[in-house]
């Protein structure tokens, strides 16, 4: 009497089940199916019951991960994922749960996970897509500063190198003046080198200057900024240990500040910057406030200093958050939660 309640709960589970559940042998022919799996793959119990296995296998998959009969003969229950063909030929993900089912027969309970598996795609081809779009960013801001360098060594270096040149050559034409001329000549080409020298640590930043670090280098930046657009700047990094962040952060962190001050000098108006780097326990944060004249952060702006700052910050999982109103100046934040 126990025997027959056993066998009849074994019964009610084996159609009840929204699962695909199939009895084959050791050969991979089935011997029974329930409704689950008629539903799942599209054919009829005794169509089932006339295939193998094999046969509902997407033909790439099985070749690639067969079916483990030699290891489910010897008791060894095994989990694994395939690609089932319906009847309609359609790709089926599932979930394999198999073991030895008595003497001479598998049990296998398949669960559908194609919608779980389309997501896993449509995400990997999302996060694709997105280091495609910070890697054409990466490009287009060093086009970008290709194009500012040569536009400051064409408008700036290269006016005091012809001055240079002009004054050497007035000297060998009117020897009176001869002595003025080499002095001016020298002046300007001070001031070349000068120039090139500030173009040059702006180039090369805190990663390669290990001389400097960040904190000198920013100091460096905004001291030279500050000198030379008449605009007061202030300068906070005293939770900052610049030993805890890595080399390449730092670049990203330095690059982030010179954009935003770019964008700041061109655009707001501002007299007054703050720029302060703070290190809390699970958080690295970079801010840049000024008190220009600010906008409606509600429009859409398209930015391409905005972009470049965004897409930089994305590399270190850094997110930007701008705080801004007409009138009311703009406050930039960007968080690094992986800064350790």
């Amino acid at each position: 009497m126990a025997g027959d309640i056993a066998i009849m709960e074994y019964n009610s589970l084996f159609e009840q089940t929204t699962d695909a559940v199939m009895v084959t042998d050791l050969k991979g022919d089935f011997k029974d199916v329930n409704s689950g799996c008629c539903t799942m793959f599209g054919y009829t119990k005794n169509e089932l019951l006339q295939l193998n296995m094999k046969s509902i296998i997407d033909p790439e998959n099985l070749q690639e991960q067969p079916i483990p009969f030699d290891i489910l003969s010897t008791g060894i229950p095994v989990f694994y994922e395939i690609k089932i063909l319906d009847k309609n030929k359609n790709i089926i993900y599932v979930e394999v749960n198999a073991k030895k089912n008595g003497e001479g027969s598998i049990l296998f309970i398949a669960r559908d996970i194609t919608e779980r598996k389309l997501l896993e795609r449509e995400l990997l081809f999302q996060k694709k897509q997105e280091r495609q779009n910070i890697i054409k960013a990466v490009i287009n801001a060093q086009e970008k500063e290709r194009a500012e360098i040569g536009r400051e060594l064409h408008d700036n270096v290269n006016q005091l190198l012809a001055a240079s040149k002009l004054y050497q050559h007035q000297s060998l034409t009117e020897p009176v003046k001869r002595i003025e001329y080499i002095s001016k000549s020298q002046e300007y080409l001070a001031s070349a080198m000068e120039e090139l020298r500030k173009l040059s640590h702006a180039l090369v930043g805190p990663s390669h200057d290990e001389t400097m670090g960040l904190i000198a280098s920013l100091d460096k930046l905004l001291g030279d900024i500050s000198s030379l657009k008449k605009i007061a700047i202030n300068f906070n990094y005293e939770t900052y240990r610049e030993e805890e962040t890595e080399a390449g952060l730092k670049m990203v962190i330095y690059r982030i500040v010179q954009e935003q001050l770019n964008n700041i000098l061109k655009h707001s108006q501002a007299t007054k910057v703050e720029v302060e780097l703070k290190k809390e326990t699970n958080y690295l944060q970079v801010s840049i406030t000024d008190n220009g004249k600010g906008f409606d952060h509600s429009e859409k702006r398209n930015g391409i200093g905005l972009k470049n700052i965004k897409n930089r910050a994305e590399i270190y999982n850094g997110i930007v958050e701008i705080v801004s109103s007409p009138g009311e100046g703009c406050k930039t934040n960007i968080i690094f939660t992986d800064s350790q």
